[in-house]
C-alpha cells in the first residue's frame, strides 16, 4: 500500500463552498472508502488550524512520478469516482506527497547494555494503527518512570529490560492491529466487525503507562525485597544452627 499525503490550511477549505463541509465540525477525523482498496482520511492539526489529509491506495494501481504536478494529476485520476467534497479537497492541495508503506517487525531486543530504543526505531507503527506518535511518548513515559532520579548506573540495564517488559506485548499488539485494518482496506472491505474495533480503542485509549511502569518498578523492588528477607532469614537460621550445633558439640 501506498498513500498521498497533504496540508490544507483550514481557513482556505472554509471559503470553498463543497469542501468545507471537512471542517464543519472541530477535531472529527472523517474516513471514506470506495473500491479497490482506496481510503481517504482527514483529520485536523494544529488545534484545527490545518487538515491533514491521507489517501491510502494499492501501489498496483498507481505509481505516481515524483514530481508535484504529476503527482497530484494522479492523485485526482485515481480517486476520480469518490464523492464531490473529497475531489473539491484534492484541488486544494499546493503539495503532494507520495509515501510508501513499509511493515517492519519489532527489534528483538530494544537495548543493549545501557542504550535502549524507543518509538517507530524499536517497534515501527503503520499508519492505520494511528499510534506511532503516541507510543514513542508512552516509550518515554516509560522509561522516565523506570530511569528516575537516583537510578544506578549499575541498575539501567536491568531496568531497560523492564522497560521491555513493559512495552512489548502492548505495542505487539498495536502493531497486528494495523496490519489486519490495512490488510481489510487492501481487500476492499470498508471497515471489519465493530467488537475489535472497540477492543481496540477500550485498550488504547484507557491504558496508563505512567502508572504502568510504576507497578512493574515497584513489583520488581519488592521481589528484590523479598528475595534479600529470604537471604536474610536462610542466614539467621544458619547462624542459629550452627550455634546449636556448637553449643551441643560444647556440652559433650
Amino acid at each position: 500500500m501506498s498513500t498521498f499525503r497533504f496540508l490544507v490550511p483550514s481557513s482556505r477549505i472554509e471559503q470553498d463552498p463543497v469542501a468545507k463541509k471537512f471542517i464543519e465540525k472541530d477535531g472529527h477525523i472523517t474516513v471514506w472508502g470506495e473500491g479497490g482498496g482506496r481510503q481517504f482520511i482527514t483529520y485536523p492539526c494544529r488545534h484545527n488550524k490545518l487538515v491533514n489529509v491521507v489517501a491510502l491506495f494499492p501501489e498496483e494501481l498507481a505509481m505516481p512520478d515524483p514530481k508535484d504536478l504529476i503527482i497530484k494529476r494522479t492523485m485526482l485520476k485515481l480517486y476520480s469516482d469518490f464523492s464531490q467534497e473529497v475531489k473539491a479537497l484534492m484541488m486544494l492541495a499546493d503539495k503532494v506527497m507520495t509515501w510508501r508503506l513499509f511493515d517492519v517487525s519489532s527489534l528483538q531486543p530494544w537495548s543493549r547494555d545501557k542504550a535502549t530504543l524507543i518509538g517507530d526505531a524499536a517497534h515501527p507503527v503503520l499508519p492505520s494503527s494511528a499510534q506511532g506518535a503516541a507510543q514513542a511518548i508512552e516509550d518515554a513515559a516509560t522509561l522516565a518512570v523506570l530511569l528516575r532520579r537516583g537510578t544506578k548506573p549499575t541498575e539501567v540495564a536491568h531496568r531497560l529490560g523492564i522497560y521491555y517488559g513493559c512495552r512489548c506485548e502492548r505495542v505487539e499488539f498495536i502493531q497486528a492491529f494495523g496490519r489486519s485494518v490495512l490488510r481489510q482496506s487492501k481487500q476492499g472491505r470498508q471497515v471489519g466487525p465493530l467488537v475489535p474495533y472497540v477492543k481496540y480503542n477500550h485498550i488504547v485509549f484507557r491504558h496508563d503507562a505512567w502508572a504502568h511502569a510504576e507497578q512493574a518498578l515497584a513489583w520488581e523492588e519488592d521481589k528484590v525485597r523479598w528475595a534479600y528477607l529470604k537471604v536474610s532469614a536462610a542466614g539467621k537460621f544458619l547462624r542459629k544452627g550452627v550455634g546449636i550445633a556448637v553449643a551441643s558439640l560444647q556440652g559433650k
